[in-house]
């Protein structure tokens, strides 16, 4: 298995931890549809659903978008109204947050549940809202979130990552 879009050739310390956090999300995935039932999710989480590689992102005032990290990976997967996103470095998991994630109109909201890390506990219970837009492959949100540290103006860039086999 390889994982496409940019990454190239994958050693099994990068796939190996892509492939946990997959087996998280469908499991987390099973046990959300199984409450919901079959088609009754906002059709905007299905245009989400899948994986995602953060490519660039701006914090605070900064007027340009920087280019994500290749040493730190940022991995997030959306399926069936979660979430979980992962950091990756070295092939090593960092971090993660899990939780729910919901679409209504231009609005994607994600309400962490679980957070790896202590100084991401502030997270837990947050709604954290952001108006998004997707553009082919890419997609871009951008909102303010409320932390510890006050509020904080963020845009992140999201690349779908794609799966191939063999």
């Amino acid at each position: 298995m390889c994982i496409g879009s940019g990454f190239g050739r994958c050693s099994m310390r990068r796939t190996l931890p892509f492939l946990c956090a997959c087996a998280v999300l469908s499991a987390l995935s099973a046990c959300a549809g199984s409450s919901l039932g079959e088609g009754t999710l906002p059709q905007g989480i299905r245009a989400l659903d899948g994986a995602w590689r953060l490519v660039a992102f701006k914090s605070g005032d900064a007027a340009e978008l920087t280019a994500a990290s290749k040493e730190n990976e940022h991995v997030k997967f959306v399926a069936g109204g979660r979430f979980i996103w992962t950091n990756v470095k070295d092939g090593r998991i960092t971090s993660a947050c899990t939780g729910t994630c919901e679409v209504l109109a231009d609005r994607y909201t994600e309400c962490p549940e679980s957070v790896s890390l202590a100084s991401d506990k502030w997270l837990v219970g947050r709604k954290l809202s952001f108006q998004w837009k997707l553009e082919g492959e890419m997609w871009r949100h951008s909102g303010v979130i409320a932390g510890p540290r006050g509020e904080e103006k963020v845009c992140q860039v999201w690349q779908r990552i794609c799966l191939q086999v063999g």
